[in-house]
């Protein structure tokens, strides 16, 4: 244990037990289930893409052995993370990656770790630990998808908007460009929020300390580097496609899933049924013009998604994203792991029921696998026990409780956690009715800390009171 923390500072003990769980479940996977266990839908679009990437030389797909057209639905980062995966190792197998991504994940449990110790010393360790071995972080992160690299780069902007916010310097700002634009390189859904910080941190700063016009030309330099780190995709869309757009993936989340989910609340109709019915809406539409430029589709599709939600009432719109947080926020990360994902059952979105909260009922108490039912109850009610102990690490950080805090950093506690807090809320809003474990990701560093916030506030006080009592 002494030569780790001397190998890797404070938090060296955090990452070798991360690397160990994480290593330990990849390689699991690996051996019970070959390759495949390592894949989920997606997966094999991208390790395709990064193939295609390797033998073109550029972020273009293979339509045919001949005929290459950009690539416009994804970002390119982790494309390119795999396709050096693929000519390293001459080969498009799934393992290779993986381990990376063990190291990767492991990486971020050191950032959160190092966030919780910004917000208060007493909550690295435990922050670090939990989430070494949290279950969402360790399943998510395994699979060949964006998820593990994105968690990475959008925590290391987390921890160097809360350094700024602590002391501004130049150094954390470029951190803070570097790390957002790759974040957006990854997965675009990161764009609105690098905006908002360069917005809001000079906000947040205002009452921490005096303000200094210097801090304003801390975020141009963040927003500079976004820009020049995502300059190469907009010129050849602008150039290519007349498009502004990072990706067109836009209009099929749209019509294929947003509308559909919402149309579920307010009507009951399975999101399978909705999105044929909203796919048919748009060909009725636009079948005699559709365009090949990937951009004009999205906006169309988009066009008819916004023209259905018009004429939706606003209650069932409200009521799809609170049930959608929910199911993000509740939903066990055992269940999305192959060897229990691919136990014969019916899928949630294909579960009957009249509305939304009967759907829920039966995939949990009428699920067709006993065993598959039984894993999901007992994980249900850890999490369920997880989450009220979280809520009340929120009400320590915000009432500053003297366990976790001193006078002078009270203030600071709340607006980074604030600001940290923000994050979470930014990412129910933008995953809307779209639900699992894996969207939730993103947002899992909040509530770890909140969680190492309860056991700093709650638990270990009671835990020496207990001791003194025996």
């Amino acid at each position: 244990m002494k030569l780790t923390k001397n190998l890797f500072g404070e938090f060296g003990i955090i990452l070798f037990l991360a690397l160990v769980v994480r290593l330990a479940y990849t390689v699991g996977l690996y051996l019970g289930m070959g390759p495949e266990g390592l894949l989920v839908e997606d997966s094999t679009l991208y390790l395709k893409s990064a193939n295609d990437f390797l033998k073109n030389g550029d972020f273009v797909k293979n339509v045919s052995d001949t005929i290459v057209v950009p690539e416009t639905e994804r970002m390119p980062l982790y494309i390119i993370f795999l396709s050096l995966h693929q000519f390293i190792s001459g080969n498009i197998n799934s393992l290779f990656p993986a381990l990376t991504q063990a190291f990767i994940g492991a990486g971020a449990c050191v950032v959160i770790a190092k966030i919780g110790a910004l917000l208060n010393p007493k909550l690295g360790q435990p922050a670090g630990l939990i989430a070494a071995f949290n279950p969402t972080l360790i399943i998510v992160g395994a699979n060949i998808l964006t998820d593990g690299l994105f968690f990475l780069l959008i925590s290391l902007g987390l921890l160097f908007s809360i350094k700024w916010l602590r002391s501004p310097s130049w150094k954390s700002a470029l951190y803070i460009g570097i790390f957002l634009a790759l974040a957006i390189s990854t997965r675009a859904m990161a764009f609105p929020w690098a905006i908002f910080c360069i917005l809001a941190l000079p906000i947040g700063v205002l009452f921490l300390q005096k303000f200094k016009f210097k801090y304003i030309w801390h975020m141009f330099l963040a927003g500079l580097i976004i820009v020049v780190f995502q300059s190469p995709i907009v010129i050849r869309n602008l150039d290519k496609f007349d498009s502004w757009h990072l990706t067109s993936q836009g209009g099929t989340y749209a019509l294929n899933w947003i509308v559909p989910l919402v149309l579920e609340v307010d009507s009951g109709t399975p999101q399978a049924i909705g999105s044929a019915k909203m796919r048919e809406l748009h060909l009725d539409k636009y079948g005699d013009s559709l365009s090949s430029n990937p951009f004009v589709q999205s906006k169309q599709m988009t066009d008819v998604a916004k023209i259905a939600l018009w004429e939706t009432d606003s209650k069932s719109i409200i009521k799809a994203w609170v049930i959608g947080a929910g199911i993000n926020l509740f939903s066990p990360a055992p269940i999305v792991s192959p060897p229990i994902k691919d136990i014969p059952r019916t899928g949630f979105y294909d579960v009957p029921g009249e509305n939304k909260f009967n759907k829920i009922k039966s995939f949990i108490f009428n699920n067709d696998s006993p065993i598959y039912s039984s894993i999901l109850v007992i994980s249900l009610v850890g999490i369920v026990i997880v989450r009220i102990a979280q809520i009340f690490g929120l009400i320590s950080i915000f009432s500053c409780t003297k366990h976790l805090s001193n006078k002078n950093d009270r203030l600071f506690q709340r607006i980074a956690f604030s600001f940290l807090t923000l994050w979470a809320f930014y990412v129910l809003l933008i995953n809307g009715p779209i639900a699992s474990p894996k969207y939730r990701m993103p947002l899992e560093s909040v509530a770890i800390i909140s969680l190492a916030m309860f056991y700093v506030g709650f638990a270990s006080h009671w835990m020496k009171k207990l001791k003194q009592l025996l």
